[in-house]
């Protein structure tokens, strides 16, 4: 009942209460990552990033195998403008569980920040998408993600053809994300 109290102020906008509720919610279900996601995720949502990092922290120490804590400290990470040390901490994730969400947000945080901020981002991205091409197959909104993601990094490259066939492809799995619309409308 905590955790469905937490998503639906969080939906609401409200933010502070929902970051009170996570918190208990965390100390009550210390050993559930779910409950230490929320956290996170709520602690974010209220503008403390150095909390949220607090949270995640933790999280990988106590569930080092579960992926939702490497994803859950790198969006923590970024939040307090930590990108290399974001990334590292994905790539870190992927070498004890190899899941497409830790590559998504790998991708994302690399293709969404300057490209001098992540040593080797280049060749990060290329591995990523070429996993994501297979293992993001099935799930449209993996597979609506791995879309978007390409599309940005064509157009990185310079090619604006290539990444509107990609945007659209985003579009099509997911027509109400605002993010694929946008992108798709700004190649139109």
């Amino acid at each position: 009942a905590i955790r469905t109290a937490v998503v639906t102020l969080l939906d609401q906008k409200r933010n502070i209460a929902a970051l009170s509720l996570a918190t208990e919610l965390q100390s009550r279900h210390e050993a559930e990552p779910a409950a230490h996601a929320e956290a996170v995720r709520a602690a974010l949502a209220a503008g403390q990033p150095t909390l949220a990092r607090i949270y995640a922290d933790h999280m990988v120490e106590a569930f080092p195998a579960d992926p939702v804590a490497y994803v859950s400290l790198a969006r923590a990470l970024r939040a307090e403008g930590h990108v290399q040390e974001a990334v590292a901490t994905l790539t870190s994730g992927l070498r004890t569980v190899d899941t497409v969400p830790i590559r998504l947000l790998r991708a994302e945080i690399i293709l969404t920040s300057e490209p001098t901020l992540v040593s080797d981002g280049d060749n990060l991205v290329k591995e990523d998408l070429t996993r994501l091409r297979v293992t993001s197959a099935g799930n449209d909104v993996h597979r609506a993600h791995y879309f978007y993601l390409s599309g940005l990094r064509w157009e990185r490259l310079g090619h604006s053809d290539r990444a509107a066939v990609e945007f659209d492809r985003a579009v099509r799995l997911r027509p109400t994300v605002p993010s694929y619309r946008a992108r798709a409308t700004a190649v139109d």
